[in-house]
């Protein structure tokens, strides 16, 4: 999901609409093989952003929660996602291979990842990092690290 040397892109979220609207538009551009690699602190949001993205993908927002104690979520929408949450994990790669990181299914599909720097040498090359801080009760700034054109495009104000 990335272009090279593609500048990162930062986004002010003033609330959980904002950080909503940033999460669809970037679901309504996914494509098959797409990683994303979330990070920020605890109650920063990563649940919340990854419910909107698979709603955008037209997986029901109900369906979705953290994937803490089973490693992965999977869900069925346009493209299938693959939600694994690294928060709890302390077997390696082994426990991955065990909960389907490395499962060749998953390029026909989304993989969103929570806790992503927990995960740093395993993630695929061309992953789409993206920073959640929080910076208010309900305000973000979410950065994203080298977006492709057409990452950028979805987030264009209109």
């Amino acid at each position: 999901m990335r272009d090279s040397a593609s500048p990162p892109l930062i986004l002010q979220s003033r609330s959980t609409d904002d950080t909503e609207r940033i999460a669809a538009a970037l679901g309504g551009v996914a494509e098959a093989g797409d990683c994303l690699a979330l990070s920020g602190p605890l109650g920063a949001g990563k649940t919340f952003f990854v419910a909107a993205f698979c709603e955008a993908l037209g997986v029901p927002r109900e369906q979705v929660d953290s994937p803490s104690f089973v490693l992965l979520n999977e869900y069925a929408g346009r493209l299938p996602v693959y939600h694994f949450d690294a928060y709890r994990l302390d077997g390696g790669e082994e426990e991955l291979a065990e909960a389907g990181f490395f499962d060749e299914r998953l390029v026909g599909g989304v993989c969103l990842v929570e806790w992503a720097e927990r995960l740093e040498p395993f993630l695929p090359a061309g992953v789409l990092r993206i920073a959640i801080a929080i910076t208010g009760e309900s305000a973000r700034c979410i950065e994203i690290a080298e977006p492709p054109e057409r990452v950028r495009g979805a987030l264009r104000a209109p």
